[in-house]
């Protein structure tokens, strides 16, 4: 499978190497993308915002539901003030609102309702762009480069398969708590999905939704919504076929798209999320080769950086590389359990265990359920 990791990593990896670097021989693994970027001016990701149209929207429906968003307020140790900020709300103040939303509404599929309502033009410039595009590849290749702008806590790469594009999405642990996980996932793939809804026109989408996490007892929901939507599969995507990839689109502006375009730079620039796109771009870094992962050596070599300050800048963010790493593990011995001629200590070895019974453990922190046990429940999805 061919694989391009394409995310706010895409344009921050281009920040690391302080100097043009060697072109990479064909057929390596390192992202062609590492050489050179015009944006230098290193940011803190805790200094990014989020449009203040994402809380808004939350109070809205959380009032909608029958709920109140003073309460929510309460909770989230915000004001409405915060809310409504033209600045919009940093990492942590929309962490503690996504956490007092769920707490106050439960778990009753929140993300998908808040991902329906947000169309392209909730997204401002990067939204006008997408609108504006010519054609459905070129709308994915411009949300790809201005993912940073709204991606906050997380990351998406571009996987391509004969005669499939999947989307991919993750959340970084230092930003996204496992409480509102799947909240943060349902509203982004729910969001794309109606986008794509909006741009090729179409009433349903021919595609199958993928999520990495337990069915939820609002499954039936989000099916009526989505579609041909799985479970437990091991990875968020949204799948569809090229064959709508190259259509014209009936909104494409070139003038609209030049200026949008414009807007979408100037905020990536004023934004030069260096810090944020670290842990980004090393979790799609840690891509499993033939000799395992690479170490944290390697990939500070990668980016340029020594392995001191690669360490003391993932520090920074609050992440290790020992908990990507484990993510990247978690991430492919889903996908490899999936392949039902695999022995489990074959699976645990290419992770980089020695007994299989370590990686069980292991594996059964990341997921809740024994390696086998996991092969079994999903293997009909395989099938």
């Amino acid at each position: 499978m061919k694989s391009r990791a394409v995310s706010g990593a895409v344009v921050l990896a281009k920040l690391w190497r302080p100097h043009q670097s060697a072109r990479h021989p064909p057929g390596t693994s390192h992202p062609s993308f590492l050489a050179k970027r015009r944006y230098a001016r290193r940011m803190d990701y805790r200094l990014q915002s989020l449009p203040s149209v994402l809380p808004q929207t939350y109070l809205e429906l959380v009032a909608e539901l029958g709920f109140s968003p003073r309460e929510v307020l309460r909770k989230a140790q915000l004001t409405a003030r915060d809310v409504n900020a033209a600045h919009g709300l940093g990492p942590a103040q929309y962490e503690r609102l996504l956490l007092a939303v769920r707490d106050t509404v439960g778990d009753i599929g929140i993300g998908m309702e808040m991902g329906w309502r947000l169309p392209p033009t909730a997204f401002g410039a990067l939204g006008t762009a997408i609108l504006s595009s010519a054609t459905l590849r070129d709308a994915l290749a411009l949300t790809e480069k201005y993912w940073p702008i709204y991606g906050v806590g997380l990351t998406f790469a571009v996987r391509e398969e004969p005669g499939l594009r999947a989307l991919e999405f993750n959340t970084l642990p230092a930003l996204v708590p496992l409480a509102i996980r799947p909240m943060a996932l349902e509203t982004v793939v729910t969001s794309l999905y109606r986008s794509t809804l909006a741009l090729v026109g179409l009433t349903a989408l021919p595609c199958q939704v993928w999520f990495d996490f337990a069915e939820p007892p609002y499954a039936p929901d989000v099916r009526r919504r989505l579609g041909d939507v799985r479970y437990g599969m091991p990875a968020t995507q949204l799948r569809m076929d090229t064959s709508r990839l190259d259509q014209p689109l009936p909104m494409a502006n070139p003038v609209s798209l030049r200026q949008a375009i414009a807007q979408c730079e100037a905020e990536m620039a004023r934004q030069s999320q260096a810090s944020a796109g670290l842990a980004n771009l090393v979790q799609q870094l840690l891509a499993l080769g033939d000799g395992g992962y690479p170490g944290l050596d390697s990939v500070a070599q990668t980016l340029g950086l020594s392995s001191r300050t690669l360490r003391r800048r993932l520090n920074d963010e609050g992440v290790s590389y020992l908990t990507l790493l484990n993510l990247a593990r978690a991430r492919d011995a889903k996908a490899l359990l999936m392949q039902p001629h695999l022995e489990v200590q074959h699976i645990a070895e290419r992770l980089g265990y020695r007994h299989a019974a370590n990686f069980a453990r292991a594996f059964k922190v990341w997921s809740g359920a024994a390696p086998s046990a996991y092969r079994q429940t999903h293997q009909p999805a395989c099938a």
